[in-house]
């Protein structure tokens, strides 16, 4: 399958077309990963590669804004991704941020118990 043409959405996404019909959409971060033009060829297992790598892309992202908001636990952000995203990409996902220091479930119990004490005026809680 030869890529015919790579066109920008509205949306800020890249329409990928094989063979004149259009395939999938991704976003230019897989563009540019799989380093994708016009005339390449592709074979089913890259495109599921392809599939596959903007998926990682989308939960990452969905991570990141989720993580914008407020901190969140390991587990927490793993259901939440598991929502959208199989669960083999959400953990690598967790794995990742855990790695970066992004999430960090120590950070997040103190940062937890800070709020009961101020918030919720439970002073006695350790």
């Amino acid at each position: 399958m030869q890529i015919t043409e790579l066109r920008l959405t509205r949306r800020g996404r890249y329409a990928v077309y094989l063979d004149g019909a259009f395939a999938l959409a991704i976003g230019k971060d897989t563009l540019l990963d799989a380093g994708l033009r016009v005339g390449d060829q592709l074979d089913p297992d890259q495109l599921d590669a392809l599939e596959s790598a903007e998926l990682l892309h989308e939960t990452q992202e969905r991570a990141l804004r989720l993580l914008s908001m407020r901190d969140h636990s390991a587990a927490e952000l793993r259901e939440k991704l598991i929502r959208s995203a199989p669960a083999a990409i959400a953990e690598a996902v967790v794995a990742r941020m855990i790695g970066s220091g992004l999430i960090d479930d120590r950070r997040f119990a103190a940062a937890y118990l800070a709020y009961l004490r101020e918030q919720k005026g439970m002073a006695g809680i350790r």
